[in-house]
């Protein structure tokens, strides 16, 4: 299977950067998903660009979503933001997650996302792309 996606190479500042200071990160471009990601040392970095083989630890992500299409909306859902218990917040998106619909369900407690018992809260889903 062959897949559009996107590679970033940097350096790790402050984050393993005395072992592995080089992260190699792939994104499958449709979903936008994390694929891989590798880090490395200088040295192993050097022989890979020199067409050795460098050693690397290697993360590889959750493949479910990989090769779909990511859609988002958002919705006004009717919530009084003071009732912010997952049972309240369960009850307020059920209807609004159908069809494969998530919640990002931290936007339920964001006061900046809520007003006049309303809270704009994003949805997000992965389906097959038709081709």
């Amino acid at each position: 299977m062959k897949l559009k996606g996107t590679m970033r190479v940097s350096h790790l500042q402050g984050f393993n950067e005395d072992t592995t200071p080089i992260h190699i990160e792939i994104n499958d471009a449709a979903s936008g998903c994390r694929v891989l990601d590798v880090y490395l040392a200088y040295d192993e970095f050097s022989k890979a660009l020199t067409s050795s083989q460098g050693e690397a630890t290697i993360e590889i992500r959750n493949l479910t979503n990989i090769g779909k299409k990511l859609e988002s909306h958002e919705c006004l859902v009717p919530f009084q933001f003071s009732n912010d218990s997952e049972k309240d917040i369960d009850a307020a998106l059920k209807p609004f997650e159908v069809d494969g619909w998530k919640a990002w369900r931290s936007d339920m407690t964001n006061h900046h996302n809520g007003g006049n018992g309303m809270q704009r809260v994003r949805f997000f889903r992965y389906v097959e792309i038709k081709e």
